[in-house]
């Protein structure tokens, strides 16, 4: 099943993010669109390539950036495919400035705050969130929800990586998407969706969207 919501990564890392979403996701079926500003003829060959069946069981994903600098012709020709993706093919944009983005664009889709990438030395620290982040969703989808703040604390409990609770909850997110058709997932989705949105949650905003009302 398709992730729930087409995400529009903006920022700094807005680009790489994207790349690495569609990585966890499936396999990209084209290079990024819009380089250098989306034209009408690639925001076409995008929405072509939403429509076309890929080869193999994993699901497709096509990306399009940045669209602070794309024409308005362009953007208007992706709102219907990024409103209503297909099922077997995904839709990931990207923005440096969002504030650059129409607002029809932007009300279609999960805009996700993109900090500065991290250095070259951050495979350890990228490594632990991504880990942590499989543990937290393991672990509210196995009701043992005691461990949570453990598992929160894990993220911010050292200087090398306080401070990164946005990726752990993006990190979360990636993994929900392939597993919408669960009942458990999607209800969790209700109370992470507007979290994932905000650049800097607080540890206790995502141990409070982790944990059901009244839990914290």
């Amino acid at each position: 099943m398709n992730p729930v919501s087409c995400r529009l990564f903006h920022g700094p890392g807005a680009k790489q993010a994207a790349l690495e979403a569609a990585e966890h996701l499936g396999r990209l079926l084209h290079e990024p669109f819009g380089d250098e500003g989306l034209k009408v003829d690639e925001a076409r060959e995008f929405v072509s390539l939403l429509q076309a069946a890929p080869v193999g069981d994993e699901l497709g994903v096509v990306i399009a950036g940045p669209l602070d600098h794309a024409a308005p012709k362009s953007t208007d020709a992706l709102l219907k495919s990024v409103e209503e993706p297909p099922d077997c093919v995904y839709p990931l944009l990207w923005a440096t400035d969002l504030g650059g983005v129409s607002l029809t664009i932007q009300s279609r889709c999960l805009p996700v705050w993109c900090p500065n990438a991290p250095p070259v030395d951050g495979d350890e620290q990228d490594e632990l969130v991504e880990t942590t982040a499989r543990e937290l969703l393991q672990t509210v989808l196995d009701d043992k929800l005691w461990l949570v703040p453990t598992l929160v604390g894990k993220v911010k409990g050292t200087p090398k990586h306080r401070g990164r609770e946005a990726e752990l909850v993006a990190e979360v997110v990636d993994a929900m998407s392939v597993m919408m058709s669960k009942p458990k997932v999607r209800a969790l989705w209700s109370r992470v969706r507007v979290l994932a949105t905000w650049p800097n949650p607080t540890p206790l905003e995502v141990m409070a969207a982790f944990l059901p009302e009244g839990d914290l």
